[in-house]
């Protein structure tokens, strides 16, 4: 880790974007950055969900959405492929999701406790800064 931000302040930076990280719209979930990040909401059906991405995005661009809940839900998850992201994938349970650069990758199905999403995107791309 090469940043010149303590982890604390990296920590404090997380919990700040989380209304940015994560968008919602009654149970459509849009996953707008990446970033260590959880989000906590009553499902209009009932029933807690929480939904956690872990990442050490930008070292990497292995991206991982867990669900946690305490009954299967539907839920929409769209997730934001960047524009420079070309080649990257999203996966569920072995199924590859389109993933067009510079648009949202929808996930819609009932999930459960302990369902994920994996997202893999090609940080060699990425532009420099």
């Amino acid at each position: 880790n090469n940043s010149s931000f303590s982890a604390d302040e990296i920590k404090e930076f997380e919990t700040r974007l989380v209304p940015f990280i994560f968008t919602k719209n009654v149970d459509h979930i849009h996953v707008n950055l990446f970033a260590n990040a959880t989000i906590k909401y009553k499902h209009s059906l009932k029933g807690a969900v929480e939904i956690t991405q872990v990442t050490n995005y930008p070292e990497s661009g292995k991206v991982q959405i867990k669900f946690k809940m305490e009954k299967k839900r539907y839920i929409e998850l769209s997730i934001r492929i960047p524009e420079w992201a070309e080649g990257a994938t999203v996966t569920e349970k072995g199924v590859k999701y389109v993933a067009t650069p510079g648009q949202y990758c929808l996930v819609a199905r009932n999930w459960m406790d302990g369902d994920f999403v994996e997202v893999n995107l090609p940080v060699e791309k990425m532009p420099k800064r």
